[in-house]
């Protein structure tokens, strides 16, 4: 039965770790070494200092000048039992020394509190080894071959797209003259096919290919069927090994769709939106990280969750009671899709397949 094994202890397989989004701007990037200046041009707050003081009203003082290790707390020490062959995160913000704001439909976000550094951000994307993937339009896809490979797993082509639906603008799309993000116009038969002939172009015989996708509304659980047609369409055109979906602020529902893994929307990982009220019924202070294990083939053979909880911009190992509630939110979502998780002794969620 899958998952009856720990995910750590097996040498069949490529483990790959995922995320959704991780913004290391703003508030977070105020309590780290060499912050950008805090002024935002945004309708909510008018300084990123504001954000620490809202987290630090609901949960106590946050450290200045902290290590680039700080944030991801208790998911270092995760990540080096499990050991994954590839980390796959969605970088929520902008890397650019650019301090000028971008237009975002009527809004202004303030890309020079919402960026790091590119130095910082480097170091602080590399101490925790992760691999950032947000819709970058590029000729090629990321290929993650150089651990996997050296250690004889297969490599791992991540192909990163963005849609409409999570708010990004066609002002950001990238061109022939001009980068920006990998924006799909629809999400029609005709653009899953140009998705397909891509990854077919780039794909050789052997490798594992991630579709990671910034799409769908912040809040709400529910999954759009044009959103099941295009993951399954992947899948079924041999294009998508795991579907990474992300852009919503809490986790969606998980799908095993001929033995692939579709992602709907993992939810935030790291983020600045501590002490911000009104959505607590969604715990948007909890989040996950996800540990697939993969065959040869693509096949999923176990999966592995790994539930935190927030608190101070840092990462904290989830408690029974709050392993227990995103459980039972993910069983209850992903109810029709003929499997479900179960909570381990280490508060750590695991595949039970039906």
């Amino acid at each position: 039965m899958a998952g009856s094994e720990p995910l750590h202890t097996s040498t069949d397989g490529t483990t790959i770790f995922l995320c959704g989004d991780v913004m290391l701007g703003r508030g977070v990037d105020q309590i780290l070494a060499h912050p950008c200046d805090p002024h935002l041009v945004e309708d909510y707050l008018d300084s990123a200092l504001a954000y620490v003081h809202l987290a630090e009203a609901a949960h106590g003082a946050l450290p200045r000048a902290a290590s680039g290790t700080y944030v991801w707390g208790d998911a270092l020490s995760d990540l080096r039992e499990f050991g994954p062959q590839a980390r796959i995160v969605n970088l929520e913000t902008a890397i650019t020394t650019n301090g000028a704001p971008w237009p975002k439909g009527d809004q202004l976000p303030d890309v020079s509190a919402q960026r790091p550094l590119p130095r910082n951000l480097r170091s602080r994307l590399l101490r925790a080894g992760q691999q950032p993937c947000h819709g970058l339009g590029q000729d090629r896809p990321h290929r993650d071959a150089g651990d996997a490979a050296a250690a004889g797993h297969p490599p791992i082509l991540v192909f990163a797209f963005g849609h409409s639906s999570s708010g990004i603008p066609q002002e950001w799309a990238a061109t022939a003259h001009r980068s920006g993000v990998r924006l799909l116009p629809d999400l029609s038969p005709a653009t899953i096919e140009k998705i397909v002939d891509t990854v077919h172009t780039h794909r050789r015989p052997g490798d594992l290919a991630v579709i990671s996708m910034h799409w769908g509304s912040n809040w709400g659980c529910d999954v759009t069927q044009e959103q099941r047609v295009l993951a399954h369409a992947l899948v079924d055109s041999c294009a998508c090994d795991i579907f990474h979906g992300h852009s919503s602020h809490h986790p969606r529902p998980i799908e095993i769709y001929r033995d692939r893994l579709i992602l709907y929307g993992c939810g935030d990982f790291i983020n600045d939106y501590e002490g911000i009220r009104g959505k607590e019924a969604f715990r948007p202070d909890l989040c996950l990280g996800y540990l697939p294990r993969l065959g040869k083939d693509g096949a999923l053979k176990a999966l592995t969750l790994l539930p935190y909880r927030v608190r101070r911009f840092r990462l904290e190992a989830a408690g029974a009671e709050d392993a227990l509630w995103l459980e039972s939110l993910l069983n209850h979502t992903g109810r029709n899709f003929a499997f479900r998780l179960a909570v381990d002794p280490l508060q750590r969620l695991r595949l039970i397949r039906s």
